[in-house]
């Protein structure tokens, strides 16, 4: 009688091995990273791109403020010349900011790396714009600064061009025609964003034929 013999086949195990769970774990792990990594980056860029055009507007607004109000520049309430202090980080000069009749007398000036806003409303009988009976109001008109900013306002007589060098300081007020305003700013110098800068030009307009 020949021998029976039985064969027996196993079923193939269902599920993974520890080797395999250990494999799809390590390949999961690195997908994650890469997304994370991917999205930081995203969200780096995406801020980088944002502060960057806030600053750009910011600065752009700051100039077109300046060279405006500067243009219209005229004789103050009292009879002042239309330009107060021209320094070379200060700008002092009288202008009609509001529906009133009477001048304020506007000064921006360097305090630090931030430029501030001064604005004096005469008051009193005689008027005067002595601080001690007018009001003053101080605003912060824009921070950061970069310390290369200077100077902050150059000056010019009646014979300015693409080329002439600026009056030199301290600059005869009755002299200038027009003012050239430079600004750079950096506001936080390692966050990777390059300084921007801006300039802005205009001629005092009551200067041109009155003085």
């Amino acid at each position: 009688m020949r021998g029976l013999f039985i064969l027996k086949f196993s079923k193939p195990s269902s599920g993974f091995t520890l080797l395999e769970l250990l494999i799809v774990m390590g390949v999961l792990i690195v997908i994650g990273g890469v997304v994370v990594f991917t999205l930081r980056n995203l969200f780096l860029t995406s801020d980088f791109l944002g502060e960057s055009l806030s600053n750009e507007r910011d600065l752009e607004n700051t100039i077109q403020a300046i060279t405006r109000e500067v243009r219209a520049a005229s004789p103050s309430s009292v009879g002042s010349y239309p330009l107060a202090l021209t320094a070379s980080t200060s700008l002092a000069f009288f202008v009609n900011l509001d529906s009133n009749t009477q001048k304020e007398r506007v000064q921006y000036f360097l305090e630090g790396t931030t430029l501030r806003k001064s604005v004096v409303y005469p008051s009193g009988s005689p008027l005067t714009y002595s601080t001690t009976t007018a009001q003053e109001t101080l605003a912060t008109v824009l921070r950061g600064i970069a310390a290369s900013t200077t100077p902050l306002f150059s000056y010019y007589d009646k014979n300015f061009g693409g080329t002439t060098t600026p009056l030199t300081q301290p600059v005869n007020v009755s002299d200038i025609r027009h003012v050239r305003i430079a600004i750079t700013i950096d506001k936080s110098p390692f966050d990777g964003n390059p300084p921007l800068s801006a300039i802005g030009e205009t001629t005092v307009r009551n200067l041109k034929d009155n003085y």
